[in-house]
Formats: structure tokens, C-alpha cells, sequence
């Protein structure tokens, strides 16, 4: 599952421990928010799009943006409350391997 950004852009949800890891070791204070949102699910909107800003943050080749920006920068489609759902149930619950 892939999330689109505006200008064409777009970044996986999959999250795997040795990128998690990593990026535990350099934005301390956005993994502390992306771990209590997993151990303790969302409690609003806007943890679901921290969970996504998260997965940018990991899986996009620039990381240039803010959560603000990032926000701003988010397609339609991936604004929808639907998206959200869909994606934070996969970025918790991951995908099993074949």
C-alpha cells in the first residue's frame, strides 16, 4: 500500500524493524510518538497521519517536509477518513509474507 503526495510523489507503508530501528536511533521524538500510537492504537484523526508522516519519514527518499507541510501535501484520496483507516489497520498490523 502506497500514500501520493500532490506533487506526484509517493511512499510505501511498509515499515521493516532494521528501517524502524534506524530511524529510532535519529527522530527520537517522532518514533515515541508513532510507538505509543502502535502499543495503544490511534486516539484521533491526526495519529492516523502521524502514522503516515512516520512511514514518509522512513520510506521517502527526500524527507523534506514537515508534518504541517506533509498535511498540506497529502493527496484527496489519502486525506479520506477511509485511507486513514485502511492504512493505519496496515501499518499496525502489517501484511504476513508469502
Amino acid at each position: 500500500m502506497e500514500c501520493h503526495l500532490i506533487n506526484g510523489t509517493s511512499f510505501s507503508l511498509d515499515i521493516s524493524l532494521v528501517k524502524l530501528y534506524a530511524f529510532k536511533a535519529t527522530n527520537k521524538e517522532t518514533y515515541q510518538k508513532f510507538n505509543k500510537i502502535i502499543i495503544n492504537g490511534p486516539g484521533d484523526v491526526f495519529d492516523m497521519v502521524t502514522l503516515l508522516y512516520t512511514c514518509y519519514l522512513i520510506n521517502s527518499l527526500t524527507k523534506e517536509l514537515t508534518l504541517e507541510d506533509f498535511i498540506n501535501n497529502l493527496t484527496a484520496e489519502c486525506q479520506s477518513l477511509s485511507f486513514l483507516t485502511n492504512a493505519t489497520n496496515k501499518i499496525m498490523n502489517g501484511t504476513a509474507r508469502k
